[in-house]
C-alpha cells in the first residue's frame, strides 16, 4: 500500500555508500532549506565505513536512516521512495549539497506550472573541500524537453531535481540496473510524457571526488551505454537522430573527467579514445567546447 502523501511535502532521497566523510554536509544542506515541511529519507546501501553511524546521530526525527545489503544507488533511491510520504521528492547524493532555496524555489515552480512534473535550477561543480571548480551551461529549457534531454543531460546531476512523487511512481521510479545515469535515464521517461518547469538559480553543489562513484570511468562508461539504448529505443522516432549527439557530449563529459582525475588508471590510453569518439559524433560541437574552454582559461 502506498504511503500517505502529506500536502506541500518534500521527501528527500538519499543513497548513501561509504559516505561518513561527506554526509554530515549533504544532511546540514538540507536541515538549512529555506522549505520546512520535508523528510529526508537516507539509505545506507550496504556501506563498509562509519555511514549509517554518523548519519543516525543526527538529531533530528525529520531524518530517517534506513539499511540495505549493497543493491546500488538506483534501489536504494526505490526504497526510500517506497516509504516516502510527501508529495514531492527530491534525490540528494550523499557528497552533494544544496543551496538553502534550493526546495522553496523548486516547489514555487511546481505550484506555478501545475501541468510540469518535474522542476531543475542550474548547478555548480565543486572539488571535495567545496571549493569552485566550474558551473554548469546554465539552461533555460521549460516545457516539453524530451528533445533537449535526449540532445544532452542539461540537468547536469541527480542531486538537481524536485519530481512529482505520483509521476515518479506512474513511470516506475528508478532503473535498478543501472548504476550510473540513472538519473537522466528516469528524467528522460518523464520527459516523455510531462512538462519541466526551470529555476534560473543555482541550487546545488556538485562535489568532484576520486572516491564518488562518477570517478570509475569504466563503470560509468558501461553504464551510460545500456542506458542510452534504452532511451532510444523508447525515443519518438523523430529523435532518434539525437542519439550521435548524446554519445558525443557524454564521452565530451567523460574526456573531461579523465583529464581532471590525478589517478586514474590507463588515463593517457583512455584519452584519445575519449576524444576519438565524440569528434566522430559530434564534430562541431567538439570544436566549440575547447574554444569555449581556451576562452575561460584566458579569461
Amino acid at each position: 500500500m502506498d504511503a500517505q502523501v502529506d500536502s506541500m511535502m518534500v521527501s528527500c532521497l538519499m543513497a548513501a555508500h561509504n559516505s561518513a566523510r561527506t554526509i554530515v554536509a549533504s544532511i546540514a544542506s538540507v536541515q538549512a532549506q529555506t522549505w520546512s515541511d520535508w523528510e529526508l529519507i537516507i539509505v545506507d546501501d550496504g556501506s563498509t565505513d562509519e555511514t549509517a553511524v554518523v548519519a543516525a546521530g543526527i538529531d533530528d526525527a525529520r531524518v530517517v536512516v534506513l539499511r540495505q545489503e549493497r543493491g546500488g544507488p538506483s534501489a536504494a533511491r526505490n526504497r526510500a521512495l517506497a516509504v516516502a510520504r510527501g508529495e514531492f521528492v527530491a534525490p540528494i547524493d550523499a557528497d552533494d549539497v544544496w543551496l538553502p532555496r534550493k526546495l522553496e524555489l523548486q516547489v514555487e515552480a511546481l505550484r506555478r506550472r501545475p501541468e510540469a512534473a518535474v522542476a531543475y535550477g542550474w548547478t555548480d561543480f565543486v572539488d571535495e573541500e567545496l571549493r569552485p571548480l566550474y558551473a554548469d551551461l546554465r539552461p533555460r529549457f521549460e516545457g516539453r524537453v524530451l528533445e533537449e534531454l535526449l540532445r544532452k543531460n542539461f540537468v547536469a546531476c541527480g542531486s538537481n531535481t524536485l519530481m512529482r512523487r505520483t509521476a515518479v511512481l506512474e513511470v516506475g521510479g528508478f532503473d535498478e540496473t543501472l548504476q550510473a545515469a540513472e538519473d537522466w535515464e528516469l528524467h528522460t521517461r518523464l520527459a516523455a510524457r510531462h512538462s519541466f518547469a526551470g529555476v534560473a538559480e543555482v541550487v546545488v553543489l556538485y562535489r568532484r571526488s576520486p572516491r564518488s562513484l562518477s570517478s570509475r570511468f569504466r563503470l560509468v562508461e558501461q553504464h551510460f551505454l545500456v542506458a542510452n539504448r534504452k532511451v532510444f529505443a523508447a525515443a519518438p522516432a523523430e529523435a532518434r537522430w539525437l542519439e550521435a549527439k548524446t554519445r558525443a557530449a557524454f564521452y565530451r563529459y567523460l574526456l573531461l573527467r579523465t583529464l581532471e582525475s590525478r589517478s586514474t588508471p590507463g588515463k593517457w590510453q583512455a584519452v584519445p579514445r575519449y576524444a576519438a569518439i565524440a569528434v566522430w559524433n559530434d564534430p562541431g560541437e567538439f570544436l566549440r567546447e575547447v574554444w569555449r574552454a581556451f576562452a575561460n582559461l584566458v579569461a
